[in-house]
């Protein structure tokens, strides 16, 4: 039964998982035995101002007395409603308006009841107990092969006026079965009972129609020849299941990974890691900018892998699965975007609710109940329509906002400014007034272990309207750095607001600003370097300086200054003939007309480790070049879209390039080029016309 949801954000989340249920079901028959010797759950009202704690009532962090495996999250505690559901996720939150918990619906991804996914549903629907003593749990066995039994006694359905059913929810150590049970009353079902029957995975508030996957599987009816779907809810049943009526979910095995995080990212690489979902320890993983499911991957035994040489403010698809398994786990991530300075961020140019294409965004509490830092024009911004927004309705929020990468300078000092804001809290019945934070931190990289230094900590935000927090810093090293926003608080409805983010330079130890400096491998297996810069005032030359440990620099070429004027940019570039095989480190030495000297930031290629590549011509007909260089035991493949392996001829012209020649005539079109190595997976795209 279809309720409009009393608060929802669309979300733009920087990462984001396909939730997928990876649970097989089954229908069985066995005795009901009701529980003796069981607790009596203490009861929080939902509602208090309208509903008895009868009707509308929970009880939090109940212990099940084991660790169980839920769809790739392990839980020691779970959540139980009386409206004949539960959760492993967020808790219950009680309201001073109607939180709506007997209104059923598996498939909503987020209202103000939404937030408690994952939901085990026996029989969730608009309940109530007949007494307060009904709720009750126990855990019997012996470990490793323990029982958690939550049981709903004697309630009473629909308002029906007499006990309706007794059932029962069942949670079993090792096998991580989750089992429904059922013993029907004597009473009626009341006018209007419907309920739906089933589990829900852990899923993201963003929803993508196009690719993304089942997150619930709901019964179709109560019945012994019942099934599980998961494209289709059923959230009308109201025909009591028989006495002894027992439907089971059995984890499916060799499932892939979905407890999947980007750890910490730049503008070329990013570090991904995750828990295995199933039992198997070795995994195939891929790497791809177009989303499309591999053919092949590379197998790795451990839990995380950093990818470098990737491009700047691109989108990127890592495929995962466990190597006895078919199924595969999709995760999006976006690289950073490398932005000169000055820099100005008003979120005016985001589409609908999304974030700027320059900013990302990540959470480290649940994804499922935590809000994520998005754009919006319902609330009033500091200037123009738009502005940042978050909260932290469901769960306690730990929600980072990141910019882009700016070129920053050793010694230089740099000014930040942003205006900030919150709404007042409200609304669900939480004691006090929650205190918002927001820490402001700069680091080298993207993500939790990027964010290093401390720019400046607003520990309690109390302002309603737009106030204005401007300080400088200084970076101790040079290097692209991004600034992170992070917001912090308990549960609260209350809303934080950030506009008209500004980074200016009030000064630089040179007389010179350094926009950029990139290090890129070409097709002849050299090294380009260029960098671009302004206002070179009194400037003398820039030394190019190589080093293959990152410590000891050797001088390979000089350029001399062409004088820039305050204004005016200026482009460079140099070309190192002959890197080293494997890493090689570059900086740029900017001499002035009195000798001194600073450094840009280190910029790192690896001709051995990374797997590089590069089909060219592309577009192209037939044939195209593969650029690998200082990769061998690569095994190279070509796909159609529809997984169909093509006939290709593949001659070496060189150790480090590869022709790639279809041997028959292919529709124009866009074709994928799988090249694997012990170490990774890139799937590239080739666009054939």
């Amino acid at each position: 039964m279809k309720v409009l949801p009393l608060f929802i954000f669309s979300i733009f989340i920087q990462g984001f998982v396909i939730g997928q249920v990876n649970y097989g079901f089954s229908s069985h028959n066995s005795p009901f035995v009701m529980l003796a010797g069981d607790t009596t759950v203490s009861l929080t009202a939902a509602f208090p101002p309208s509903k008895t704690i009868l009707n509308e009532g929970f009880a939090n962090q109940v212990p099940i007395g084991f660790e169980i495996n839920y769809n790739g999250q392990n839980y020691n505690v779970i959540h139980l409603n009386i409206n004949g559901f539960a959760s492993l996720g967020a808790p219950f939150l009680s309201s001073n308006i109607d939180p709506q918990y007997e209104v059923n619906e598996l498939r909503n991804p987020v209202a103000y009841k939404g937030a408690v996914r994952p939901i085990l549903a026996p029989l969730w629907d608009d309940l109530q107990l007949s007494e307060a003593a009904n709720l009750t749990y126990k855990t019997e066995g012996i470990a490793p092969n323990r029982t958690f039994t939550a049981q709903w006694k004697n309630m009473l359905w629909q308002n029906g006026g007499s006990a309706a059913i007794s059932f029962q929810l069942k949670l079993h150590e090792t096998t991580n079965i989750v089992s429904f049970h059922y013993s029907p009353g004597a009473g009626i079902l009341g006018a209007g009972a419907g309920a739906s029957i089933g589990i829900t995975t852990q899923k993201n508030t963003i929803f993508e129609a196009e690719v993304d996957g089942p997150y619930y599987l709901s019964l179709n009816g109560s019945s012994n020849v019942a099934a599980a779907l998961d494209s289709l809810e059923t959230d009308g049943i109201n025909s009591k299941p028989t006495g002894g009526q027992e439907f089971r979910f059995t984890p499916v095995t060799c499932t892939p990974p979905t407890n999947i995080k980007l750890m910490n990212y730049n503008s070329n690489t990013a570090t991904i890691a995750w828990l295995s979902n199933g039992s198997g320890s070795n995994y195939q993983m891929a790497l791809s900018n177009i989303d499309v499911e591999p053919m092949v991957g590379t197998t790795v035994s451990t839990n995380s892998h950093t990818f470098g040489n990737l491009a700047s403010n691109t989108d990127y698809f890592f495929f995962i699965k466990e190597t006895c398994g078919t199924t595969w786990t999709r995760f999006k991530f976006k690289t950073c975007a490398i932005v000169a300075l000055p820099y100005t961020q008003g979120f005016e140019a985001s589409l609908d609710s999304d974030l700027p294409s320059d900013l990302t965004s990540q959470t480290s509490s649940n994804d499922f109940a935590d809000m994520h830092w998005q754009s919006s024009n319902l609330l009033n911004a500091s200037t123009g329509s738009k502005k940042g927004i978050n909260s932290a309705r469901f769960a306690k929020a730990d929600s980072w906002l990141y910019t882009a990468s700016f070129p920053l300078q050793v010694g230089g000092v740099y000014q930040l400014s942003f205006k900030y804001s919150r709404t007042a809290a409200t609304d669900i019945g939480i004691s006090g007034t929650p205190v918002l934070k927001l820490l402001v931190k700069y680091g080298l990289r993207a993500g939790s272990t990027g964010m290093v230094d401390t720019i400046v900590f607003l520990s309690t935000i109390t302002n309603t309207s737009y106030a204005t927090q401007t300080i400088q810093f200084s970076p101790a090293s040079s290097g692209d750095y991004n600034i992170g926003f992070g917001f912090q608080s308990d549960v609260t409805d209350a809303i934080i607001l950030l506009d008209d983010i500004s980074l200016t330079v009030n000064s630089v130890p040179l007389p010179l600003r350094l926009l950029s400096f990139e290090a890129k491998l070409n097709v002849q297996e050299e090294v380009d370097l260029t960098w671009q810069t302004t206002a070179e005032q009194n400037v003398s030359h820039f030394e190019l300086e190589h080093s293959i440990d990152g410590i000891s620099f050797v001088n390979f070429g000089k350029t001399f200054a062409n004088g820039s004027s305050l204004n005016d940019k200026t482009n460079y570039e140099y070309t190192h003939r002959k890197p080293a095989n494997g890493y090689n480190y570059y900086r740029l030495k900017m001499v002035d007309q009195d000798g001194k000297f600073e450094f840009s930031p280190i910029r790192l290629v690896n001709l051995r480790q990374d797997l590089v590549t590069l089909l060219y011509p592309n577009p192209s007909g037939n044939e195209v070049f593969l650029k690998m260089p200082g990769v061998d035991q690569a095994k190279i493949l070509v796909y159609n879209l529809e997984g169909k392996l093509l006939m290709t001829q593949i001659g070496n012209v060189n150790e480090n390039e590869s022709k790639i020649t279809l041997t028959a005539q292919v529709p124009n079109g866009i074709y994928l080029v799988a090249v694997s190595t012990p170490n990774e997976t890139r799937i590239l795209k080739w666009l054939v016309e």
